[in-house]
């Protein structure tokens, strides 16, 4: 049996005998050069794998994430300044720490998944409840900050991973006043945050 060649000139040169003369990667070039459904395919996969290796803020940039300081039992208002350049979907987790001299506790845990696109928007006023989709609507009184992740979809490719912190943000009841020592802390360590109170 003769070995099979790839296009329809008589004068083609086959796969089998460009991989006997050249390896395996002769015989793709091979393929690829010859053959038009193997040559979009490659062109396709070239640009998938491309795109997916891209950082995440192709698709998606979050700058900044502020919490207001708030009451007990009282809605928490919100900020944030993100931008969704492309759509995709992707999957969200918030972890909701207190802060206090001991250091640092989870208190609540939201989950989520969904389709972001550029056009959306997010609500005025944002608000925790909101952001959390309910699962963290209110909180005691006391020190906190939150984490809020985004896992982008690779298919089968690695996940993106967006992960921002929260500046920490104080909860009293209604009547008690805040203190001003430990706002303003957004880029810093929140367990350095009562180091000043020993």
């Amino acid at each position: 049996m003769g070995s099979i060649r790839i296009g329809s000139s008589g004068g083609d040169v086959s796969c089998l005998q460009r991989y006997r003369e050249g390896g395996a990667w002769a015989a793709i070039w091979h393929l690829i050069v010859h053959n038009q459904a193997f040559f979009l395919a490659f062109i396709w996969l070239f640009f998938y794998i491309g795109v997916r290796l891209w950082p995440a803020s192709f698709w998606l940039e979050v700058d900044r994430v502020t919490v207001f300081d708030g009451h007990a039992g009282e809605e928490i208002i919100m900020e944030v300044d993100r931008s969704i350049h492309w759509s995709f979907y992707g999957e969200w987790t918030v972890l909701i720490r207190e802060v206090t001299q001991a250091g640092s506790e989870i208190v609540c845990v939201a989950r989520g998944s969904g389709d972001y696109t550029p056009t959306a928007v997010l609500p005025a006023p944002l608000t925790l409840s909101w952001w959390t989709e309910g699962e963290c609507p209110y909180l005691s009184s006391g020190y906190y900050y939150l984490t809020t992740i985004w896992e982008i979809d690779g298919g089968w490719l690695p996940n993106k991973v967006i992960e921002e912190q929260s500046n920490v943000f104080f909860v009293t009841e209604r009547g008690q006043e805040s203190n001003a020592r430990f706002h303003d802390f957004s880029r810093q360590d929140p367990y350095q945050l009562f180091a000043s109170m020993n």
